[in-house]
Formats: C-alpha cells, sequence, structure tokens
C-alpha cells in the first residue's frame, strides 16, 4: 500500500496553488440588470468570498460545481450545501435563464466582433457569410454550366450513283 492518499471529492485543494491564487471576484461578467429587470446578486446572501467566486464560475464558465469548488479552494461538500439553499439555488437559476435567453444576441455579437477584427481571410469570409444568411441575403453560389457536345462520324455520303475513282490496272 502506498503512503500517498487517494483525493476523494471532498479533499480540498491546496489554497497556494496557482489556480486559487489567481482567483478575483467575476461577478462584475454578470449583468446587475437586463432588459429593466433588476437581478439579484450572491453577495446579499451571506455567502463567503470563494462560495461567490466558484458559483460565479459555475455561471460565466459553464463548469461543474465539483470544478467550480477545486478552482475556487472549496470543498465539494460546502459548495453543495450552498448551492441547494434555494436563495442561491433563485438567484443561480435566474442568472441562467437570462444568459439563455441572450444567448442567440451575444452568439451573433461575437461573430460580427470576428468578422471586423479576426485575421483570417477563411474565418472573416465564414462570418460575413452567417451574418449575411442571418439578414436573409443568400451567399453567392459558383454556378457550374455543362456544355455537352456530340460528335459522331456516321461514314461519307456518296449520292445515289457513287463514281468509281479506283486505278485501272493497265496503267
Amino acid at each position: 500500500m502506498s503512503d500517498k492518499k487517494s483525493p476523494t471529492r471532498n479533499t480540498k485543494p491546496d489554497s497556494n496553488s496557482a489556480e486559487t491564487a489567481a482567483l478575483v471576484p467575476v461577478s462584475e461578467d454578470l449583468p446587475a440588470s437586463l432588459d429593466g429587470i433588476e437581478y439579484m446578486s450572491f453577495d446579499g446572501l451571506g455567502l463567503g468570498v470563494r462560495t461567490v467566486n466558484a458559483l460565479n464560475m459555475m455561471l460565466t464558465e459553464g463548469i461543474s460545481l465539483d470544478l467550480a469548488a477545486q478552482r475556487a479552494g472549496l470543498y465539494v461538500s460546502n459548495l453543495r450545501r450552498a448551492f441547494n439553499s434555494p436563495k442561491v439555488r433563485a438567484v443561480y437559476n435566474q442568472h441562467v435563464k437570462a444568459i439563455m435567453d441572450n444567448a442567440a444576441i451575444q452568439a451573433f455579437i461575437r461573430i460580427e466582433k470576428l468578422t471586423q477584427t479576426s485575421k483570417s481571410d477563411q474565418v472573416r469570409l465564414e462570418g460575413n457569410k452567417w451574418l449575411a444568411g442571418v439578414g436573409n441575403i443568400a451567399p453567392i453560389k459558383r454556378v457550374e454550366g455543362r456544355f455537352q457536345h456530340n460528335h459522331s462520324f456516321e461514314g461519307f455520303d456518296y449520292g445515289a450513283d457513287p463514281v468509281d475513282v479506283t486505278p485501272d490496272e493497265d496503267c
């Protein structure tokens, strides 16, 4: 048996790791209000900074609860307990709904920005094709025209009374 302990689901990551040291609150990525609707925040629910960071990472990066807990330096069980709280779940669901409702607009904006700023000609071309398609402008398609010619030889036509031009044996 090895002296190393195998990590379990409830192991706490090293709090001095590079991932945990680079943690900053990402709540500014989430909208405070959109379309006149005020969104609730995790800040007023009595949660710790790491828990709020983990929940915001789950929203903004789309990562799982286990991975968010690991990155934030939390026990998975503690983050799960906070996440299962009705108040936290209500705030989380409200933000998820806002993200889902605006996903098409955000994708359109990202594609439009890529079309303008990309260094790749192929990315700009495909982005412009997609944007034109959204605007009901059909992309130009390559048209191939085929011309078919039949060449056939059906022999010579000598008419009704052909002339014999074979030389005589006398000559």
